[in-house]
């Protein structure tokens, strides 16, 4: 198609530039799709008449109506022939063709062939269907949607057994070894526990004989969990710890048994950890204690002097395992 719009523009353009007399002044020139201007050393080019009828020769269905489509400018520049071809309902900067003849007949030939490439361009635009809508989500009849289920709820509480063991400073001799175990019952933050502390008795030799000192003491603590994480908890308490202090000597002239109240304030700040995964029913627990004692108790020998002295601050360091219920 695009050779015979080419065949037929040079004949068309070559009786247009025949007709167009070259002494014509420039000007302005309005068909019925077609504006067209032309600079004065271009007046020789074909005015929109001629240009629209060349045109319309070549087309199959010439555009109806009076509504401008296209507007071409002729001008002569630097020794060419330029024409501009612009669509006016469209934002393109348009076309631009040259020649570097001396008359506008080989430039006319291209406009017109241009020209109907435009207009088939644009008719071909305007027959695109639309796309199609897309086609609507029928509902499902009869069918009910499965309900998502709940999501898990996180335990609120939890019960734990556990034992403990470590180190004592300070409660009865310099270092001893104690342990110990403990029921504790946890919601939130919030954590209670009931248990025991024994620390075995102490062998302290003193002039001829010995003096054992032992401690058995019931343990309550409340605590707050200050730090909560997927591996790590952080807790501090405080509470009461009382009991008994049990004396023996022996290997003096009077042997003795004697037992004594014994009552402590506690601080403690330990951390727990699963032992495996985060739901994990087994856990690690460690931590420290600082007892500070109601009374210092003392245990002597006639003549001897005091046989155990205990620190005004006792320090506990300890490890423990817990075995946990949660729901």
């Amino acid at each position: 198609m695009l050779r015979d719009y080419q065949v037929l523009g040079v004949l068309l353009a070559s009786t247009l530039c025949l007709v167009v007399p070259a002494t014509a002044r420039a000007d302005q020139s309005n068909a019925a799709w077609l504006s067209v201007d032309r600079s004065d050393n271009a007046a020789g080019c074909p005015d929109a008449a001629a240009l629209q009828s060349a045109t319309e020769a070549l087309l199959e269905q010439p555009p109806d109506g009076q509504v401008r489509l296209i507007h071409v400018a002729f001008e002569r520049s630097e020794g060419r022939f330029v024409a501009t071809l612009r669509r006016v309902d469209s934002d393109h900067a348009g076309r631009k063709l040259r020649d570097n003849h001396a008359d506008c007949e080989p430039l006319a030939q291209a406009v017109v062939t241009t020209l109907a490439l435009m207009l088939e361009t644009r008719a071909l635009e305007a027959r695109e269907p639309p796309p199609p809508e897309p086609a609507p989500i029928e509902p499902r009849v009869g069918v009910t949607p499965e309900p998502m289920p709940p999501p898990a709820r996180p335990p609120r509480y939890e019960l734990a057994l556990g034992l403990e063991g470590g180190a004592a400073y300070g409660a009865i001799d310099a270092w001893s070894p104690f342990f110990g175990g403990q029921l504790a019952f946890g919601s939130g933050a919030l954590r209670v526990s009931i248990g025991t502390l024994v620390i075995p008795s102490s062998k302290n030799e003193l002039g001829p004989g010995r003096v054992e000192v032992g401690l058995t003491a019931v343990t309550t603590r409340a605590c707050l969990r200050l730090l909560d994480s997927t591996g790590l908890d952080l807790f501090t308490c405080s509470g009461v710890f009382g009991g008994i202090l049990s004396a023996s000597a022996t290997g003096y002239t009077e042997d003795f048994e004697r037992t004594r109240p014994w009552l402590a304030l506690p601080f403690e700040l330990f951390l727990t950890a699963p032992l495996g995964a985060r739901d994990s029913a087994l856990g690690l627990r460690t931590g420290a204690t600082l007892l500070v004692p109601a009374r210092r108790e003392t245990f002597s020998v006639q003549g001897l002097g005091a046989a155990v002295e205990p620190e005004r601050v006792a320090v506990l360091l300890w490890l423990g395992f817990d075995g946990s219920l949660r729901w």
